[in-house]
């Protein structure tokens, strides 16, 4: 291509800037084996003012990075996915280590470390009470916040799919102290999906939502109706109900609830993807009716079930949408908002079984080519 490239934002220097330091530091890094973010920018905004303009900017630039220039981070095809797989799943000769365990590995390296300031808000007095775990907390980076509660704090984050920002509000199982704020969660992010990872357990420490022995039950001013039970064969029962705020002119919204029964509290995976598959296309279809973009996700603690069950339908997502696969960046995405997420290299299997089911399901691998 002769002559230079025209880009442009409407200002000229944010966006427009990050993606010509972008493209430079690429370029740099494939040539030297290394990059030089400060100096580049620095150097750019000596030559126009305000370029990478905010500091979302500059940390998107580095992440950017990451995901252009270490080895091993690509997406492939569904036509290639069969072989990639297989040699992820072969022994290195030099490592005695399998590719899938090299990338977990790799993954634990380019997590990010959130800073114990991340969770000032989560450790404040008044709210550790509302918290089941002492070390799985929400981020003032990504926290939900409340407007209708006693404070503004509710253990959930949001979490990113392939297409829209706020797909996802992760958090945990609520505590019978924290029922109200759930709902609170609910109504104001415009939810009307619930999907729950984890079993039910009736004790002091679990906050049972819905009504159980009753068709009607009241936290505060919201009132839940038992609407309809179906079962969907052993895999996972689905609840609809009326959810009515009674402070707010009898506010009434339709709202489903995903309970999956395939996963044993104990075990670290689900037996095979099908359950898993099957749930996530059954949510996708309600989705679609409702049109609203976020789905409330939570298990126990609010990462080992409910962030594998985020990962696989990102995964899912993206493979439909862009019809390629990219199992290594969605979990490092996902790890960024939660470190606790895809914690073992079992659950990282996982989702290389749930893409390779899926294709097998749908017969995607000449299609999505």
């Amino acid at each position: 291509m002769k002559g230079p490239k025209i880009i442009h934002c409407s200002a000229g220097v944010g966006r427009t800037g990050t993606y010509m330091a972008l493209d430079y530091l690429i370029q740099q890094g494939e040539r030297q084996g290394g990059v030089d973010v400060i100096n580049c920018v620095a150097s750019m905004r000596h030559q126009r003012v305000h370029v990478v303009q905010t500091v979302e900017q500059y940390i998107f630039l580095h992440d950017a990075l990451v995901d252009a220039l270490t080895e091993g981070n690509r997406t492939v095809t569904a036509a290639e996915f069969p072989e990639y797989y297989s040699k992820l799943k072969q022994q290195s000769p030099s490592s005695k280590n399998t590719g899938l365990w090299d990338q977990f590995q790799l993954i634990n390296r380019l997590s990010p470390a959130l800073d114990e300031k991340c969770f000032q808000t989560a450790r404040l007095v008044e709210n550790k009470c509302k918290n089941r775990y002492d070390n799985i907390l929400p981020s003032d980076n990504y926290r939900i916040f409340l407007s209708s509660s006693d404070t503004d704090y509710i253990n959930a984050i949001q979490i990113p799919g392939f297409k829209n920002r706020n797909t996802f509000a992760l958090t945990q199982m609520p505590l019978p102290n924290t029922v109200l704020d759930f709902w609170s969660l609910v109504l104001e992010q415009d939810v009307s999906t619930i999907v729950m990872m984890n079993s039910i357990i009736m004790d002091k420490k679990t906050g049972v939502y819905w009504p159980v022995d009753a068709e009607e039950v009241s936290f505060g001013s919201i009132v839940i109706s038992l609407l309809e039970t179906s079962k969907r064969n052993v895999s996972f029962d689905v609840l609809k109900f009326k959810v009515v705020n009674t402070k707010q002119s009898n506010e009434e919204r339709i709202v489903k609830q995903f309970q999956c029964k395939f996963w044993p509290e104990e075990a670290n995976v689900p037996e095979n993807p099908g359950p898993m598959l099957e749930m996530i296309e059954e949510v996708n279809k309600w989705q679609c009716q409702v049109n609203n973009p976020t789905i409330v996700v939570h298990c126990m603690n609010g990462a080992k079930k409910s962030g594998l069950f985020c990962t696989v339908a990102t995964i899912i997502e993206r493979l439909r949408s862009a019809h390629e696969i990219g199992v290594l960046q969605t979990v490092v995405q996902m790890r960024s908002r939660r470190s606790q997420i895809l914690a073992s290299r079992e659950q990282l299997k996982f989702c290389y079984e749930a893409v390779q089911a899926y294709l097998d399901m749908t017969n995607t691998y000449s299609n999505l080519i």
